[in-house]
Order: structure tokens, then C-alpha cells, then sequence
């Protein structure tokens, strides 16, 4: 095998030693012919190109006699050999035994779950994200899975019932253009504008484009070799804000060689901020990016504080600062201090009340609206001084100030000295739990007294 290698070897240097020996010639009998007619003109000399033939994709199609569409969809987007009847067949076997029994395709015709084409790209290595179509109109999440430099293009499920049907939408990244792909045999694609493509109609249904015998659509999965993150971002952050706001601070908060990225980034917590960092280094920028500066740099999907940072980051961009009313309590006194802070997150205002040193890290409170609803996020979390999110996460409505609580007349008394506490509240009773009592006094100051302190209740 060696020496075959190297008669081979020899062979082709042999063949480019005759080529350079015929150049040579070819030189040397112009230049004699340019010698001897030096009064003739000079013939333009022309050398000869090749170009490498132009690769054009073929449309995978299905017959008359199967149901294959999902496969060919998956094929029309990576190629025929890219995915086989039996790879589809195992995958939804494997996905009805763990569906207790419900079909997720056809082993006769072929026709298969969108569960199941979801599945077997994941299998192949390849990201999927499901589209929210009611929520979310397609002016916000096209721009947003163009984003990603990885997409591909979608698989759309049109019809309902024995009529469903896929087909695929590629993207060509280089004319920003959509081509709309069905296998079903003499039917020819159709390229399809951004401001065309998946419209609602007036009778309240999705189409894939303007065409007037389409069926409407009922799933619209994207795919790519990437992680949609900047789409999960639009999905979790969502309120209505205009397109190009929302587009341009995702598009702004990703970009990690920012100015006014990596100042926010210094702003975190010891405890988070070296992950975060992380994964900026890692993450592709566009903004003032040199030649080569994303040589090393991947979409790599953030871990859940990383991308509840990011959330945070985009939800602070995209909501305008609000007034929040605070007071704070004080026993010895008739009337509490308050003020009013503008922030935009509950992390801005947890760290002004740091600041004015109403709340530390060293004394023990509690905060409460005056309508004595709790502030608490989701999970039952109570505000505290680490806490951080919007403030509808927490209940927090501006228009309702906020009461802090503190322990600091705790210190009073020393640990381990006997003391005779006393506490006398006359008011009104206006709220009773199972092991508490809120009383409002005359000055309108309300008192959470535990039923195990009180001795006695005297009535009028």
C-alpha cells in the first residue's frame, strides 16, 4: 500500500514537473515573437477560468400512494440522506410507548406527529422552537428567529384531521428571502416576502402566504443548528411594546463587548457575576466585532440564572422607570418617613433602599403594601434584599406604597437579661389569621399582634 502510494506520489510530480517545463517554453517563445514585431500590436492574451458548477437543491417529494410529507419536509430543509423511513419509524415507536398508547403515526402511508418530527431533529442534533402563533404576531418573532445566524427555515402543519399536511419554509439567509416547499408531486415552490408570510386573515386564521386556496395553519415549529434564545426572550418578555424596540434591545443585551453591557454586568452580585461573564465570552458579537474577533465563539445556550439575568437585563430596557412609594415604619413615632424611589426592576429598588440605609444586610425586615398584600414572587419567595425581577413578579403595584418593617429595636435588649415586655395597642380590629391579629390604631398605624403574646383583650 506504501509504495503504491508513492509511485502515485511520484506520478504527479513527474506531471507537474512537464507542466512547469511547458510554461516555460510557452514564455520564452512569446517573448521571441514580441522581439522580432515590436512594431506590431500587442495581442491581448487571454488565460482560461473554471468555476465550480453552481449546487442547486432538489425538492424531495412524496407519491400519491404515502403520507411522508414530515419526512420530506425534514429532507427538503437538509437533504434526502439527512433522515430514513426507518429512523422516523423507531423514533414514533419509541415515542407511543411512552404515550401511553396514542398513535403518533401511519406504518402503512407513512404519516407522522409533529411530536415525532420534533423529536427525531433533536435526535440529529439539530435546535426546534415551537411558535407561539396566538400570542405572538409574526412581525415580532421573524425578526426575532432571524437573529439566530443557525436558522434554517420552518416546518408548518396546515389542515386539520385526515387533511393535515406539511410542508417546509426555507430561508435563504444571503437574499433574506422565504421559499415555500411542498413534497406533493407537480406542485412548484414559491418564493415568499417577509411581509406575506404567516398573515392572519380576517376570518381570524393563520396562512402561510397570500394565496387564496391555501389552508390555514395550526403549528409552526422553527429550526436551526442553534438555540433560539433571542425568540425565548421575546416569548418571556412580551407585552405589546413596538417591533423595533423589542428587536433592538434583545439584539442590544447579547452583545457583551458593549459598554453599557459590561457595566451592568459589574453591577451583579459576586455570587452570579463571574458566570455571566462566562458566557458572554462565549456568545458571538456583531457590535464593533474585528475581523476574526468570533473565530472562538459559539451559541452556547445560557444557564437558567444567566438567562434570568438576561431577562431582567431586557425587561429593565424595555419598561420605563416607575415612581414606587416607600415608608418606613417607626414605633416611637406617630407618623413614618417616606419617600419615593424611581427604578425600573425590584433589584434597582432594593439596592436605593441600601443606599439610604432603611434595609442592610445585618437587621432582620419585612415589607408589606398598605393594603397589607403580601409581597411575594411566584414560589412563595417574600422580598428580601437579594431579590430581583419586575415588580408584577413580586405584586408590587406603584400605585400602592410599601411599608418597611424593621428589627432594629430588637437591640435593646442585651441576649440573656430578664426583662418584663409590655405592649398596649387600643384600636380597631381589621383582620384576624390563624395565629395573628391586625389592629389599627387611632393615627391609622396597623400592628400584627401574635395571639401566643397576648395576655388579654378588654372591649368597649
Amino acid at each position: 500500500m506504501f509504495q503504491d502510494r508513492f509511485n502515485r506520489r511520484l506520478q504527479y510530480l513527474e506531471k507537474c514537473r512537464e507542466q512547469l517545463e511547458f510554461k516555460k517554453k510557452q514564455k520564452l517563445k512569446l517573448e521571441q515573437d514580441t522581439s522580432s514585431s515590436e512594431s506590431e500590436e500587442e495581442e491581448e492574451v487571454f488565460s482560461s477560468q473554471t468555476f465550480p458548477p453552481k449546487h442547486k437543491q432538489t425538492i424531495v417529494r412524496q407519491t400519491y400512494n404515502d403520507l411522508t410529507c414530515g419526512m420530506r419536509c425534514i429532507q427538503n430543509l437538509y437533504g434526502r440522506h439527512f433522515i430514513t423511513r426507518d429512523e422516523m419509524d423507531q423514533c414514533a415507536r419509541t415515542l407511543e410507548q411512552q404515550s401511553y398508547g396514542n398513535a403518533m403515526f401511519d406504518p402503512k402511508l407513512g404519516f407522522y406527529s409533529i411530536e415525532v418530527i420534533q423529536a427525531i431533529l433533536q435526535m440529529k442534533n439539530k435546535c426546534v422552537q415551537r411558535i407561539d402563533i396566538q400570542k405572538i404576531p409574526p412581525e415580532y418573532y421573524i425578526p426575532a428567529i432571524n437573529l439566530n445566524p443557525n436558522f434554517v427555515g420552518y416546518i408548518v402543519s396546515i389542515g386539520i384531521g385526515d387533511s393535515r399536511h406539511y410542508i417546509a419554509v426555507r430561508y435563504n439567509a444571503t437574499h433574506k428571502r422565504f421559499r415555500r416547499i411542498d413534497s406533493l408531486p407537480d406542485i412548484r415552490p414559491i418564493d415568499i416576502s417577509i411581509d406575506a408570510l404567516f398573515k392572519k386573515r380576517p376570518n381570524g386564521q393563520i396562512y402561510c402566504s397570500m394565496n387564496a386556496d391555501e389552508k390555514y395553519i395550526n403549528a409552526i415549529i422553527a429550526v436551526g443548528h442553534s438555540d433560539f434564545l433571542e425568540y425565548r426572550l421575546l416569548f418571556d418578555t412580551w407585552n405589546n411594546y413596538t417591533v423595533t424596540n423589542h428587536i433592538n434591545n434583545i439584539s442590544h443585551i447579547l452583545q457583551g463587548n458593549k459598554r453599557s453591557v459590561l457595566e451592568r454586568v459589574e453591577k451583579l452580585n459576586n455570587n452570579i457575576r463571574p458566570n455571566i461573564k462566562q458566557w458572554y465570552k462565549t456568545w458571538p458579537v456583531q457590535f464593533l466585532a474585528s475581523k476574526g474577533a468570533n473565530a472562538n465563539r459559539r451559541r452556547i445556550t445560557p444557564s437558567e440564572s444567566c438567562y434570568n439575568f438576561l431577562k431582567t437585563f431586557l425587561n429593565e430596557n424595555l419598561s420605563p422607570e416607575r415612581d414606587i412609594i416607600i415608608k418606613l415604619y417607626q414605633p416611637q413615632s406617630e407618623e413614618h418617613i417616606q419617600t419615593i424611589i424611581r427604578c425600573v426592576n425590584v433589584e434597582g429598588l432594593m439596592c436605593e433602599l441600601q443606599h439610604m440605609n432603611w434595609i442592610n444586610k445585618t437587621t432582620d425586615f419585612w415589607m408589606t403594601r398598605v393594603d397589607k398584600k403580601s409581597l411575594q414572587d411566584e414560589y412563595g419567595d417574600e422580598l428580601n434584599i437579594n431579590s430581583a425581577g419586575n415588580f408584577e413578579e413580586y405584586n408590587i403595584d406603584p400605585s400602592i406604597p410599601i411599608i418597611i418593617y424593621s428589627n432594629k429595636n430588637a437591640s435593646m435588649a442585651s441576649i440573656g437579661g430578664f426583662y418584663t415586655f409590655q405592649y398596649k395597642v387600643e384600636g380597631t380590629c381589621i383582620g384576624q389569621q390563624h395565629n395573628a391579629y391586625s389592629i389599627k390604631d387611632k393615627n391609622g398605624t396597623v400592628h400584627i399582634l401574635y395571639k401566643s403574646s397576648i395576655a388579654s383583650i378588654n372591649t368597649k
